[in-house]
């Protein structure tokens, strides 16, 4: 599972994903927005049904993709899945 720098570094829907994640709902933090990012994606490893049954990388790219999707969304709304669950 690819981290934020790499996703940031690896293109132009990627880096804005990344830029609204670390810089809206983490006001510019990169190490609490990467802390965040990786118990999100162990969170979807650990949850989603549909993994179980793909092979490793497809599993990955799929756990990736739920991520950004449920990150994007809330970041847009200055708010972060893993904000919210750590109290």
């Amino acid at each position: 599972m690819r981290s934020l720098v790499e996703m940031h570094a690896a293109g132009e829907e990627e880096r804005r994903f990344v830029e609204e994640f670390v810089l809206k709902p983490h006001r510019g933090d990169w190490t609490l927005a990467k802390d965040h990012w990786t118990r999100i994606m162990r969170h979807i490893a650990d949850r989603a049904k549909e993994l179980e049954d793909m092979k490793s990388d497809e599993a990955a790219r799929h756990t990736e993709n739920l991520a950004r999707t449920v990150a994007l969304g809330l970041a847009q709304a200055y708010k972060c899945w893993a904000c919210c669950n750590s109290r």
